[in-house]
């Protein structure tokens, strides 16, 4: 999943006189909490005091306006096993991952950050974030009882742990389509289970809505609204680019092997339907230039737009304030089948290295996983004030306008599917959605800690990637249609040097097979 919507959770605590025993020796002095008082005081065994520290976490978004209130309250329940004044920094999303190289390429002094999967290798290269197997061991035992040890697995570089993993539902998330429910309704349509049902709704939205484009998507990513029926429930693990991958494989087979995405029977089969949607005015005419999908869907402009179980949370109260009685609705093909996670966990906590307590760092997020009355805090606010418990559900008070929330954080950090809570305004489909995935029986893929590296046919690649832009992405969406564009396609990645990319890929992966056991 490329781009997940952003709300994700963590936990963090471990028992303070272990932690305190561990400093005792010489050999643990580079990552024993700060005291002040010795450790080791003869005739006592109470735990010496923390000294006070300030701990800075970075993340994307928007500072909620009533962060310092929520901070201050942190501070004060976390005090006898932390002792931190705790600081939130946000940068705008847009500019978020490259303010935070800048940071720590200048040595600015910050503790957490948030992370992506992308970032992974290149920041344990540049030295950005810490390995914390160690930090872990000693002080992440609670948050260790709440995130698998695979989500672990995945954010590791020959054995090391570079991030405490957000735990969210990935399996299937990125392929549904959001729809508009009460469009549905006035149709007169039935709950859409099939794509030939869904083209029934696009056609309904085409026929009966002047002026709405029927099913909008970003650059013509819209692989994801029938993906799933396309490939029948089953998975394939893709990558290589930010619109249409170039490389796959099918998991489902072996011996796996790479082969080119736009050789493959799948693929043809999602453009031939990009095809027939382009043709019959599913699509806009210019949906190769669409860059605010979700925003034109709130807004009225669309029917249906590729999103996730996140992104569907995110758009209700926008889509409710511009259009009074409007409801969401997604849409997820072939339920019956197994849900696979493909990939490994996209956002996750990162250590920087310019931390100057890098083990108070790993105590507080062990903290806030540590039970569900640490995690409503960060996440949801002081309770009675931000929010009140119906069951297990948030309320908010009345008369919160859902878009601007007084508090409301950026949770992708540490996102945990343990401690999550729905909103009592959250769509009916959202609150069963998200109990479903936190009793789910979800299969990993067995590949997905596979990282290809693409340094060694990096020209190669980088021609493979100017090809998908200009050529795949029109023949995919249908704005060009014939064989002979699609003929080009394949022409022009062949000359661009797929197959010795493909051949480096397959090496990588038979190392990977070979050493991991997976034959």
């Amino acid at each position: 999943m490329n781009r997940v919507s952003k709300w994700v959770k963590l936990l963090v605590m471990g028992c303070l006189a272990v932690m305190v025993a561990a400093g005792c020796g010489t050999n643990n002095e580079q990552n024993a909490p700060t005291s002040s008082v010795a450790s080791g005081t003869a005739g006592t065994s109470e735990a010496p005091k923390l000294d006070k520290v300030d701990l800075t976490l970075v993340l994307a978004g928007d500072q909620p306006p009533e962060q310092n209130e929520v901070l201050a309250e942190i501070n004060k329940r976390s005090e006898q096993e932390l002792n931190i004044n705790l600081k939130v920094q946000y940068i705008p999303w847009a500019d978020y991952q490259e303010k935070i190289k800048v940071m720590a390429a200048g040595g600015t002094p910050i503790d957490i950050y948030l992370d992506f999967f992308g970032n992974l290798s290149s920041a344990a290269s540049r030295k950005q974030a810490i390995p914390l197997n160690e930090l872990l061991d000693k002080y992440g035992q609670d948050l260790k009882k709440v995130i698998p040890q695979a989500d672990f697995d995945g954010l590791s570089i020959d054995g090391k742990i570079y991030g405490v993993p957000a735990v969210y539902p990935r399996a299937e998330i990125g392929n549904v389509v959001i729809i508009r429910k009460d469009l549905r309704e006035k149709y007169g349509l039935p709950e859409i289970t099939t794509l030939n049902q869904f083209e029934q709704y696009l056609d309904a939205v085409k026929n009966n809505e002047p002026g709405m484009t029927p099913l909008v998507a970003n650059q013509g990513r819209f692989g994801s609204a029938i993906a799933r029926e396309v490939y029948d429930g089953k998975m394939w693990f893709s990558w290589g680019s930010d619109t249409q991958h170039p490389y796959t494989i099918d998991i489902n087979t072996k011996p796996y092997k790479v082969v080119n995405n736009f050789e493959t029977d799948g693929f043809k089969e999602m453009m031939n339907w990009g095809r027939k949607a382009y043709s019959n005015g599913w699509f806009a005419k210019d949906i190769l230039m669409e860059k605010n999908d979700q925003t034109n869907f709130t807004s009225g402009k669309a029917g249906a737009v590729p999103g996730d179980l996140f992104s569907m949370s995110n758009m209700v109260p926008q889509l409710e304030k511009n259009i009074p009685g409007a409801k969401l609705e997604m849409v997820m093909y072939k339920k019956d089948q197994p849900l696979t996670n493909t990939a490994p966990t996209n956002n996750y906590s990162a250590i920087s290295a310019t931390s100057a307590h890098p083990e108070r760092a790993m105590m507080f997020l062990n903290w806030l996983l540590k039970s569900q009355e640490n995690y409503d805090l960060f996440m949801y606010g002081i309770k009675e004030k931000h929010y009140t418990l119906k069951g297990d559900l948030i309320e908010l008070p009345e008369g919160t306008d859902l878009a601007n929330r007084p508090y409301n954080p950026t949770p992708w950090f540490i996102y945990n599917m343990k401690y999550q809570r729905a909103l009592t305004t959250d769509p009916v489909e959202f609150s069963d959605a998200l109990q479903f995935w936190k009793t789910a029986k979800i299969e990993n893929n067995p590949l997905m800690n596979f990282s290809f590296n693409a340094d060694p046919v990096k020209t190669e690649n980088a021609q493979i990637q100017k090809v998908v832009q200009e050529l795949a992405m029109p023949v995919f969406t249908g704005v060009l249609q014939s064989d002979a564009d699609y003929q080009k396609l394949l022409d022009q990645l062949n000359k661009a040097g797929i197959q010795k990319v493909l051949a480096e890929a397959q090496k990588q992966l038979d190392e990977y097979i070979a050493k991991n056991n997976l034959q």
